[in-house]
């Protein structure tokens, strides 16, 4: 048990450095919209979650999960798009 916090630190360090250093090379106005539409994402994912508590449906939000990193993906291409047109 004691030998899982070395790799639990190391990770979480690494999120956390990371978290403190982002925003001196990821513009204001981008990091603001990413926030937003990642926390709107994940908005979506905990409704689902809820349904599925309730027992109202069965969504498979597992299945869901690659959707929080294709939103960074699609804001950037929408980005590039809006830059060259």
């Amino acid at each position: 048990m004691i030998f899982s916090a070395i790799p639990v630190f190391l990770y979480e360090g690494f999120i956390a450095l990371f978290a403190t250093q982002i925003g001196s090379f990821v513009p204001a106005d981008v990091l603001n919209q990413l926030t937003t539409e990642l926390s709107a994402t994940g908005g979506l994912l905990i409704v689902a979650i809820g349904l599925n508590l309730m027992n109202l449906t069965k969504i498979r939000v597992a299945n869901l999960l690659p959707s929080m990193a294709i939103v960074p993906v699609i804001i950037f291409g929408l980005r590039l798009y809006h830059m060259f047109m």
